[in-house]
C-alpha cells in the first residue's frame, strides 16, 4: 500500500528473500513499540529491489527497509524526496507524477487502501535501468 502517514517504506522479511539484505546502522531501530498483543516492530536491514510498477516507464529501483510486516508499505514523503508529487484525488485519478520527467504512475484505491501493482524481478534477473545500460555499453567499448 501507499501510506501518507508512514514515516518509512518497509517490506515484509519473507517476501522476495532472494534479495540480499544489507545490514546497516539502522538495524534494530524500533518502528513501533511493543503492544499488549504484539512484539516491537524492529528494522532488520535494507533491500534494494528492482521492480516494474504497472503503468510506469521501465524498471524502478526502490530501497526498502525490512521488517516483520504483512505487506509492503510505501512512504509518501520518501516518494516526494525521489521527485514525485503524489495525488489522492477525491474523485479518483490517484497517481504519482514525476516532477521532472512527467511520468505518471497510477495508484489504485481498494477500500481505505491505496496501492501500486508491482512485479519484483529476481535480483539476478533484474533489468538494467537506462543509466546502467549506458555505463555497461561504455565499458564494452
Amino acid at each position: 500500500g501507499v501510506d501518507s502517514c508512514a514515516g518509512v517504506s518497509v517490506w515484509p522479511v519473507e517476501l522476495h528473500k532472494g534479495y540480499k539484505t544489507i545490514k546497516d546502522d539502522l538495524v534494530g531501530r524500533q518502528f513501533m513499540p511493543a503492544g499488549k498483543d504484539n512484539p516491537a516492530l524492529l528494522d532488520q536491514g535494507r533491500r534494494d529491489y528492482k521492480m516494474l510498477i504497472k503503468g510506469s516507464k521501465g524498471a524502478k529501483r526502490m530501497k526498502m527497509r525490512i521488517a516483520d510486516v504483512r505487506k509492503p508499505l510505501l512512504c509518501v514523503a520518501e516518494m516526494n524526496d525521489a521527485g514525485f508529487d503524489v495525488i489522492f484525488g477525491a474523485k479518483g485519478m490517484h497517481r504519482a507524477v514525476h516532477t521532472t520527467s512527467g511520468e505518471v504512475i497510477p495508484i489504485s484505491r481498494r477500500g481505505k487502501v491505496f496501492e501500486f501493482e508491482v512485479k519484483v524481478f529476481p535480483e539476478s534477473k533484474a533489468p538494467l535501468e537506462r543509466k546502467e545500460r549506458r555505463g555497461a555499453a561504455a565499458k564494452r567499448k
